[in-house]
């Protein structure tokens, strides 16, 4: 990448403004500390999204007609208390034609706040590259080999497993050595058309992913092995899951309407209640069982609490919502967009700073800390809140201790690799006497 600075260069010069702190009198603010984007006119949207407890990844894309373009990435991996940012892309037009020198960003998954992959296309050549990282933003480098296919999205479900899609035709890759070659699932098939988002999951979903197109779905449960294909009511514009089996689906074909399932997409029931505000993005509150989250360009921001039946508005103002993603139940956060119409555009990245939002306790619920890969054949990471420096112990099925060490925020790694293969239980012990306990399984 080094050898494009020198367009960022020309970028930043062309693109030189900071973003302003606050956008009106709004709930919605620009997040303290947050990042500090390279200010691209009035045309950006910002996709975001929250793959870990405690975690918000995005990117915010800025286009200038004549400038050209630049992509901005940043990550929390702390509810903002702490950046990660990085321009991972840009172009310059050049004479004679305004042509562009540079890459696009196509798209970009970020794990945690250390594995990341970037899919990137040059937009002279229109040759695309595959980078990764392990040390967070600032790492990635490109892999040697080229993506086998004009790859459109990325998704990973531990540094080792992930999927992409290609089009035409649709086809469905899947890598087991973090993206440096793929193999096409060749009895898996898409039908119709890739939504603008095809990828679907919640937080801390593991190994379980949804693909959706206009007309069908494709479900995972095992990181890509097996597969479960159903057809859907309309080409869903946002569609959101709160665990493996309930979830909304959005759409506006037509009319604008709700469709709820309960067996993890394989049937999906219209919600009747009236007509539905326009939305662009619908999230699930974590460990709130039946609690969504909804945005649209109109400025609505809305709460309901039992699973899509009725909402409750909690904002309407100017701001031009693209996206909305809870990191935690008291942390949400929305991406907005602008085109070119408004003389004053708000942040791209905001936060919401009003009515405190009332939390549904679960009757069982879920484990605030994960780890992942799990199964695996030594290292694994965790992700979740951690109280200052937490025991780990390592006990077998006999419940004999196995191994113990210890973990902090700066420390998230524990190496499995001296035990043999089976299943364990990790015990975590904060230093308030507070336990918490994973299964783990170990491969050979």
């Amino acid at each position: 990448m080094k050898h494009y600075l020198f367009l960022f260069a020309l970028v930043c010069f062309a693109f030189g403004v900071n973003v302003p702190p606050i956008y009106g009198q709004s709930p919605w603010v620009a997040p303290q500390n947050g990042p500090n984007f390279v200010w691209g006119g009035n045309y950006f949207n910002t996709i975001i999204s929250s793959p870990q407890p405690n975690m918000l990844a995005g990117r915010v894309y800025f286009f200038a007609s004549r400038a050209g373009s630049n992509c901005n990435a940043f990550v929390t991996t702390d509810n903002g208390i702490t950046w990660q940012q990085q321009v991972i892309a840009s172009t310059v037009r050049v004479l004679p034609g305004f042509s562009e020198v540079g890459t696009y960003a196509v798209d970009m998954f970020m794990l945690d706040g250390q594995h990341m992959w970037l899919l990137s296309r040059d937009a002279a050549t229109n040759a695309q590259s595959l980078l990764r990282t392990t040390t967070g933003l600032a790492g990635l480098v490109a892999l040697p080999n080229p993506p086998p296919a004009s790859f459109s999205h990325i998704h990973f479900f531990n540094p080792n497993v992930g999927l992409a899609l290609a089009n035409a035709p649709l086809r469905i890759f899947r890598t087991v050595d973090g993206g440096s070659t793929w193999n096409l699932l060749p009895n898996v098939t898409l039908t119709g058309s890739l939504a603008l988002y095809p990828f679907t999951t919640f937080q801390g979903a593991s190994n379980t992913v949804w693909i959706f197109t206009d007309n069908a779905m494709l479900r995972t449960t095992d990181a890509g092995l097996t597969w479960t294909t159903a057809t859907i009511p309309n080409g869903f514009q946002t569609v959101a899951f709160e665990n493996t089996l309930q979830g909304l689906g959005y759409t506006d074909a037509s009319v604008r309407e709700l469709f709820r399932t309960t067996d993890g997409g394989l049937t999906w029931t219209r919600v009747p209640n009236g007509s539905q505000p326009t939305s662009t993005s619908i999230t699930a509150m974590p460990n709130q069982p039946g609690t969504y989250l909804r945005v649209g360009y109109t400025g609505i921001f809305a709460l309901t609490r039992d699973g899509g039946n009725t909402w409750q508005t909690m904002s309407t103002d100017g701001s031009n919502f693209y996206m909305v993603a809870a990191s935690s139940p008291s942390h949400i956060w929305a991406g907005s967009y602008e085109w070119g119409s408004s003389s004053r555009p708000g942040p791209p990245l905001l936060r919401y700073v009003g009515t405190a939002l009332a939390t549904k306790k679960s009757a069982t619920p879920a484990l605030s800390i994960l780890v992942y890969p799990n199964p695996s054949t030594g290292l694994v990471q965790l992700a979740g809140p951690l109280t200052g420096k937490e025991t780990a112990r390592v006990y077998d099925v006999a419940g004999q201790l196995c191994q113990q060490g210890f973990v902090s925020d700066a420390q998230r790694t524990l190496d499995l690799s001296a035990q043999a293969p089976g299943l364990y239980l990790l015990k975590l012990t904060a230093p308030d006497g507070t336990i918490r306990t994973q299964r783990l399984s170990k491969l050979p």
